[in-house]
Formats: structure tokens, sequence, C-alpha cells
């Protein structure tokens, strides 16, 4: 004879599903959770509005001045836990991560995580993973997972992690678990256009590491782990990184004002792992110390002295492309940031020079680093990178449409090129158009500037780009006058076979 709560069971009334009602319940015998009816039944009567109209008696006042709210200790405790997310499907994603995003984020034990994920009583590793489970799926656009029950994205892992953090994760005692989920939250509020609460996320993990000490920056002592030091570097610097692109991308004041150590590959399993961070920490290293000091030096050696830096940098040798494709597209947009901040202190040359930083076609030339860049990289890992990416291909687009509109027709070397700036900037218009992602405040503008390039050059626009861009089919009128007849085959017989990309849209 099979025994029976008479109601459903508190997991299953907790997440508002159907319960069988047996002992244990069926949900509850598969997730391998106690199966409880611990809470109290709710009173008859009327509910909803008309419960509002009915005066509370001074016996029910009493009584419930009489109740205090559990402390976060005793919540974990004394309450029952809610329903969670399947283990399986928690530990599926937290490979996905492992094996595609480590390199990008290194600072999660996936190992470690799994272990304590055990513990039903540790909410800040579960809010943690949950967190990290949710941005896993929409870096990498991964369909959706399934239990046979419930069907879990993005946004509902994002939700469950805010759910614990604010029900059992005690703020004022901050962990690396807690500044982690903020971390990642920011990452997935940034992902979906939630900029105003993505920068509250970021400077909340922020303030969470300098409670912690993290910016203290002192040698491990004896009794401290060194690859605990190790990790708290990691975390630093992914904070100072991710602030450092955040605040410059929306003209934000910073946190974190000095570079952290750089962090050591030290011995382990995944120290090869870490040398594209590296790479990317001593690239950042490089772009915060000029942007520091442009304020007192805005000379054209200052600008050639770190642009030359910039690009004497190695590029990460790695078979990782995720990675790969943040570094050079980073770096082409660094590069773009400072020749604007330092662009109108200094003439600029009208005379070609090859590899020439102080011309006003250097737009052009970083503009067609980052074209190649998109036509060697697959879409999808482009696209992992979210709105960072978006943002940071949309600024050289940006700085490109400008150079087009106001310089004047002679500067650009269309002579040198077999495809002109034009092709390059609806080629970057198009791959933005269709970017996955949405939210990014910059596209309206770059729309606006490609309409005033087309109009100036009395472009027609045909029916399909004609809400956003230039036709291609109607591109030859971008070509800049150079001195050379129309019919010069240097300028403007060049095969669009040679230039791929242009075809792939």
């Amino acid at each position: 004879m099979h025994r029976n709560h008479g109601r459903a069971c508190d997991a299953c009334a907790s997440r508002k599903i159907r319960c069988n009602r047996e002992v244990p319940c069926q949900r509850c015998k598969e997730l391998s959770i106690p199966c409880r009816v611990a809470r109290p039944a709710a009173k008859p009567g009327p509910k909803g509005p008309w419960a509002l109209k009915r005066r509370p008696s001074p016996q029910n006042l009493r009584r419930k001045d009489h109740v205090s709210k559990p402390t976060y200790n005793q919540r974990s405790s004394t309450t029952f836990p809610d329903a969670r997310i399947p283990q399986s499907i928690l530990l599926s994603l937290l490979a996905a991560y492992n094996e595609k995003l480590y390199p990008l984020w290194p600072v999660i034990d996936t190992d470690e995580i799994a272990r304590r994920l055990n513990d039903f009583n540790d909410w800040e590793t579960y809010a943690l993973a949950v967190a990290l489970c949710a941005v896993t799926i929409v870096q990498l656009n991964i369909k959706p997972p399934h239990d046979g029950h419930e069907r879990y994205d993005g946004l509902s892992l994002a939700v469950e992690s805010e759910r614990t953090r604010a029900k059992y994760m005690d703020q004022e005692q901050p962990s690396i678990p807690v500044l982690l989920t903020s971390f990642f939250l920011h990452i997935f509020s940034a992902n979906h256009g939630q900029v105003c609460k993505a920068t509250l996320l970021l400077r909340e993990a922020i303030t969470f590491a300098q409670f912690l000490g993290l910016e203290e920056y002192e040698q491990p002592s004896k009794e401290a782990a060194i690859s605990d030091t190790q990790l708290q570097r990691r975390i630093l610097w992914l904070l100072f990184i991710t602030e450092r692109g955040h605040t410059t991308r929306f003209g934000l004041s910073r946190l974190l004002q000095k570079s952290p150590p750089p962090p050591q590959l030290g011995p382990g399993p995944k120290a090869a792992r870490l040398v594209s961070f590296v790479s990317l920490c001593r690239l950042f290293h490089t772009f915060g110390h000029a942007m520091d000091t442009l304020p007192y030096t805005k000379t054209s050696d200052f600008f050639v002295q770190y642009d030359t830096a910039l690009q004497a940098i190695p590029q990460i040798q790695s078979a990782d492309g995720i990675v790969k494709a943040d570094f050079l597209v980073t770096q082409q947009w660094m590069r773009i940031v400072l020749w604007k901040s330092v662009m109108f202190n200094f003439p600029l040359n009208s005379a070609l020079k090859s590899n020439d930083a102080m011309h006003l076609a250097f737009p052009e030339c970083v503009a067609r680093n980052v074209v190649s860049y998109l036509n060697n990289f697959p879409r999808e890992i482009l696209e992992a990178h979210g709105l960072g990416m978006e943002m940071k291909l949309t600024e050289v687009a940006i700085s490109l449409a400008d150079v087009l509109i106001c310089g004047p027709t002679s500067v650009l070397h269309a002579h040198l090129m077999r495809i002109g700036p034009g092709e390059v900037l609806s080629n970057l218009g198009q791959f933005l158009k269709s970017f996955r992602g949405g939210g990014n405040p910059r596209l309206e503008l770059l729309q606006e500037k490609m309409f005033t390039y087309a109009e100036s050059r009395s472009l027609s626009l045909s029916p399909p780009l004609s809400q956003f861009m230039p036709n291609l089919d109607n591109i030859e009128g971008i070509w800049f006058d150079t001195g050379q007849e129309e019919n010069d085959s240097a300028s403007v017989s060049a095969p669009l076979d040679d230039f791929p990309l242009l075809l792939q849209f």
C-alpha cells in the first residue's frame, strides 16, 4: 500500500509543479532529495483581493509581532531546501565551460565545484554553478538541456541564481563564490543588453574583491597555498580586464585604478591553458598604462610608441579559436581607441607611407585587419563573446565611417588596395546587422553614419539592405578619387573572388 502526503510536498510546491503526493514523490526520488511536507497548511477562506478586506484580529496581530525571520545561517539548517536544478544538468554545462570557456575565464575548478554541489546546504557554490551554467548556455549558444520534465535555458538559470543569492547568501560575509557569482551574472546581463544592471553587478564583484583584500599585492606566506594566491590574481585580472573594457566602451569611471601583478603560469596540468589568458593580461596592461598616461602626454611620439607596443605583443598561438579571436579583435580595437584619443592633438599625414600610424587612413588599415579576422574565424566563435565583441567591431566601423564622411577623398589609398574602404565598411555593417545578441547602443549611430556616407556618394540603396546600409551590388561609387581614371584596372577592376568575405553574407 502506497503512503500518501495528502498534499504536494515542499519541493514541488516551491517550484509550482505537479506532485504525485507519494512518499517519496516521483520528482524528489529522481533528484535524490528529501521529500517532506513541513510547511504550514494554507488557511481556509477567501484569498487574493478578497483577503485584504478581512480585518485582522488583535490576536493575529500580536502573534505576527512575535514571529522573527530566520537569519541566513538559520535558514540553511532549519528550513527545508528548495528544489534545485538537477545536478546532471549542471555537470554537463560545467563540462562545456571547462572545454570551451576556461581559457577565457580561468577561475573555476569544475572538479571542486562538482564535489561541493553534493552538499545541499552549500548555497554559495550552487548559486555560482547555476550562474556559470547560464553564461555557458548563452555564450556557446547551447540548446537548453531538458531533464524530461523541464527545459533549462540561460534565462531560467540566471533567475534561479539570483533567487538563491537573495534568499540564502549573506553578502555581509563576502567570499570567492559570492564574488564570482556577481561576475558571471554581470556577463549574462551585459549579453542581454542590460547595461545598468551589468555595471552594478561588476562593481559589486569588484567591491567584494576589495573587501577580501585581493588588491593587496603581497607575496604568499608559507601558510597560504601558492595555487590560491594565483587564483586570486587571476580573479583580480579578470575583473581588471572586464572593467577596463566595460568602462572604456560606455565612458564610465573605474574602481580598479592600478594594474595587478601579472599572473604566473606555475606548475599543473592547466598551465598550458593559461598561456592565452596571460597574453591577454599583457595586452590590457599595455593599453591600461597608455590610457592612464594619456591625460598628461598627447604627442605623436606617444601614440606611435604605444601603437607599436600593442602590435609587438605576440599573437596567441592557441588552438582555442574563442580566445584567439578575442585577443586579435581586442588588439585592433585598442589601437583605434588610442588613435581617436590623440588624433586632435597633432596633424595627420596625407602623404601615404607604409604602416604609417599618423596617417588619416589609419582606421581603414585597422578595419581591414578586423575584416580579415571575420573571414578567418567562424561566426559562432565571434558571437561567443557577446556584447563586448559586438561593440568593439562597431567602434572600428564607426571610426572608418567618420573618416569616409569627413576625410578628403585623396588620402585613402585605394590605388594600393584591391578592395575599397567602402566595401570594408559595408562588410563590417552586414556582419553586425546579423550579429547574434542585441542591445548594442552604438549600432544605431553606425547606421546613421553609413546612410550619411551613402548619401554623400550618391549611392542607391537596394530594398533588402535599404534599412541599414548600402548594397554591395551598387558599391562602385565608393571608390575614392586618387587622380586615376575610372577604368584604371588598379583601382576598380578588382575581382570579388579575392575577398571572399564580401560573398558570405
